[in-house]
């Protein structure tokens, strides 16, 4: 199922396409005493998701520009609805379940789970460095390099990951903070 959806960011315009993944039927689901923590079934269906490995781009441009000028259109990550309709419910726990995927799961999920938690922390915060930066993973390293180490710092491109997914935890976990401050104000 496609479906074109567009997200607002300031003064650009965007439009890109986000593909929903088949969905599975969990029975027997039971809700884990915490309430911030994801679900089984939505944990089962990131992992699902991420395990199809569906790396989709699409473009935006900037507002304002010329439409068919292409040095004004940007390359960005498709975004599966089911990532982004978990991460909405709840960004934390979201990102520390792709963290998980990039630490001990296979290299091929590793891969798509760092690009899907920069893209759906782009989107979510119409910030388009984040976006950029979900179609840069998406393409590079490719999934069969993603265990080697960069030649000029020793650390794998999964240890970098997990780095990048630690600083995306720490700064929306800080927005949450200061949403809440502005809301005890009110």
């Amino acid at each position: 199922m496609r479906s074109l959806q567009f997200a607002c960011i300031p003064a650009m315009a965007v439009a890109v396409f986000l593909f929903s993944a088949e969905s599975s039927v969990f029975c027997g689901e039971k809700a884990k005493k915490d309430p911030d923590r994801l679900t089984e079934k939505d944990e089962a269906a990131l992992r699902a998701v991420v395990a199809k490995h569906f790396i989709a781009t699409g473009y935006w441009q900037p507002k304002g520009s010329k439409p068919n000028d292409p040095a004004s259109r940007f390359r960005v990550l498709s975004l599966p609805n089911e990532v982004g309709e978990i991460y909405i419910r709840k960004p934390l726990e979201t990102l520390r379940s792709l963290k998980k995927i990039i630490e001990v799961g296979a290299v091929a999920d590793a891969h798509a789970a760092i690009a899907y938690a920069h893209a759906a922390v782009g989107y979510a915060n119409e910030d388009p460095v984040q976006l950029i930066c979900a179609c840069s993973y998406a393409y590079y390293p490719t999934a069969k390099e993603f265990d080697d180490k960069n030649p000029v710092i020793p650390k794998t491109y999964r240890q970098f990951a997990v780095e990048h997914v630690d600083r995306l935890i720490a700064d929306v976990e800080k927005q949450q903070t200061e949403k809440a401050k502005k809301q005890k104000k009110e």
